[in-house]
């Protein structure tokens, strides 16, 4: 019961995070007879002996304490489990051939490593996305390599075209498709593999290249590497975090460059976390410096569409016929819109 009493006196008078040390150290190492780690044991005798003649309000206090104490206690044998990522990009390589009006052939290889069950049912299969009205898709291989080395090629006839899906079943009107490819016999500690080759044949504005890379830290990246081939003419802004590389060599009227990213740890998902892209290695690259340049750009090649016609200015005038208030023509073009408007996602 004196043992008892000292260690009711550390417990009020410690900060929550020591009264771990008093309980630990009198427990010692082993199991209790119920079973239960011989700490755990020994910590619920304690309350006990110390809530039998205590005030209801500090019998409250002792028993959130102890609480605290057990999950500070229980909490190094969470935080120990190890994370077994469901993927590991073991090679990703990703050239861009930019020409001289910013369009480009884009070449694409990566090779994931199964490492878990959750992964065979994420990454056996996989989609390669293009703009059918800008994009040639020239070439795909692909592939399964199983755990023992063996290589099952997948046939072109077997890579299925897919549009995208609509959103929520809105009418939407896309050009946005999929090349979809089915591994068959992926497998933990298997591979699965794809090179293609995509010719993005025209840009959105002139000479206008730009691509984007965010490496989430749930994954192990062991070779992931980026080159862009692009004529000087043409100035590449780039923004990078944790990603090495830049400019390497100008050769022909070209440069060259070359980045690149190793990691071979990965962190657990957090629930609740920031955007990855807050946080994690990243590159942006482009040839306009900023968004007020893009969106000037938008600008330029949107105000023709924006021309009032002489039909347009026609209609106008039927619909607003009469009024002369300028509040009263405003709603009345609105309602005329909202009624006769159908408006989808193009």
């Amino acid at each position: 019961m004196k043992r008892s009493r000292e260690i009711e006196l550390q417990l009020r008078c410690a900060p929550i995070r020591k009264m771990v040390t008093p309980v630990t150290m009198l427990a010692g190492k082993g199991r209790s007879e119920c079973g239960l780690p011989k700490y755990r044991s020994c910590t619920i005798e304690i309350l006990k002996s110390i809530f039998s003649n205590e005030p209801t309000f500090m019998r409250s206090y002792y028993i959130i304490s102890g609480l605290l104490c057990l999950v500070a206690l229980a909490a190094p044998a969470v935080a120990e489990r190890p994370y077994t990522p469901e993927a590991t990009v073991e090679r990703s390589v990703n050239t861009h051939d930019v020409r001289a009006d910013g369009s480009d052939r884009e070449t694409t290889e990566y090779v994931f490593r199964i490492e878990t069950p959750q992964g065979i049912s994420n990454n056996g299969a996989q989609r390669i996305s293009y703009r059918s009205g800008i994009d040639d898709v020239e070439s795909i291989e692909a592939s399964t390599i199983k755990a023992d080395g063996t290589e099952i090629k997948i046939p072109e006839s077997a890579i299925r075209t897919q549009d995208e899906d609509s959103d929520g079943g809105a009418t939407e009107f896309s050009d946005t498709k999929y090349k979809v490819i089915v591994f068959p016999a992926v497998e933990v500690g298997g591979r699965v593999r794809i090179r293609a080759t995509i010719n993005h044949r025209t840009t959105p504005f002139p000479k206008f290249f730009d691509n984007s890379y965010v490496l989430a830290p749930q994954w192990k990246w062991e070779d992931w590497e980026v080159n862009i081939n692009i004529p000087t003419n043409l100035p590449l802004y780039v923004e990078q975090r944790g990603i090495v590389g830049g400019l390497e060599s100008t050769r022909g009227g070209v440069n060259h460059y070359h980045f690149t990213y190793r990691s071979t740890s990965a962190k657990a998902p957090e629930s609740g976390s920031v955007w990855v892209g807050d946080y994690a290695p990243l590159l942006y690259v482009s040839t306009y410096p900023d968004m007020v340049a893009v969106g000037k750009a938008y600008q330029d090649a949107a105000a023709p569409m924006a021309q009032i016609t002489d039909r347009i200015q026609s209609l106008a005038d039927e619909v607003t016929k009469g009024l002369t208030d300028d509040a009263a023509k405003v709603r009345a073009l609105d309602h005329w819109v909202a009624k006769n408007i159908r408006y989808v996602a193009v």
